[in-house]
């Protein structure tokens, strides 16, 4: 299965969950982390002295690789990089696979691609349509960031939640609740019940500070 830097922590870990449950000898990869650029470093013009920086905007276009790479460390098992992956899955080294995407910009290339042909059984789960969608058995569509709760990992490793601006589409369930149901719970799934489960196992989510709602129309 590959976990995508756009998934929270708790759809990580869930689906991390579920994976193992199937086949503990799985084999877990986080996807392709995007790049842009370099670094923005703020305020400009500090002369190369990073005591007077006070905001950086990092070329890493992933919300939460540090989140998911801490999730698939504690899910244990075998864990490879996607390129790692991908070439095993060009040799036919895996019956199934469960991949998902995310990333707001396409992100799967012509030889990524060729990987979907090789599985028996594919799931594809993305917010856009990609080519692997045409070799996968089951398309599951995924929610933006905006239909989503749960944290990110940000880059100094402080776990960060964060709520849903939106509702999904009519119809539309978010991705933290089936998968919430796959792994085998029952209710309504929350970032906080989910957390509270991942601390279990993961030291970093006891005691996520959550900030306190600010009322509606507050001034």
């Amino acid at each position: 299965a590959v976990l995508s830097p756009f998934m929270s922590c708790e759809e990580a870990w869930l689906l991390a969950k579920f994976v193992r449950e199937v086949d503990p000898q799985a084999v877990l990869a986080a996807g392709p982390t995007p790049y842009e650029g370099e670094d923005q470093k703020f305020p400009s013009g500090v002369n190369g002295d990073p005591s007077k920086v006070k905001f950086t905007i990092l070329k890493e276009k992933a919300p939460n690789r540090r989140g998911v790479e801490m999730v698939l460390a504690a899910a244990g098992g075998e864990v490879v990089d996607f390129a790692a992956f991908a070439a095993r899955a060009m040799k036919g080294e895996f019956s199934a696979g469960w991949i998902v995407g995310g990333h707001p910009k396409g992100w799967v290339d012509a030889n990524t691609a060729k990987i979907g042909a090789h599985f028996r059984l594919l799931v594809v789960a993305d917010i856009f349509p990609n080519p692997l969608i045409e070799a996968a058995a089951i398309v599951l569509p995924a929610c933006g960031w905006a239909e989503r709760e749960g944290s990110f990992v940000n880059a100094d490793g402080l776990v960060q939640p964060f709520s849903r601006a939106i509702q999904p589409p009519e119809g539309a369930r978010r991705d933290e609740q089936f998968l919430f149901e796959l792994a085998g719970y029952v209710g309504l799934a929350s970032g906080e019940r989910i957390r509270e489960l991942m601390a279990e196992r993961i030291p970093a989510f006891v005691n996520v500070y959550v900030p306190p709602v600010v009322p509606e129309h507050a001034h």
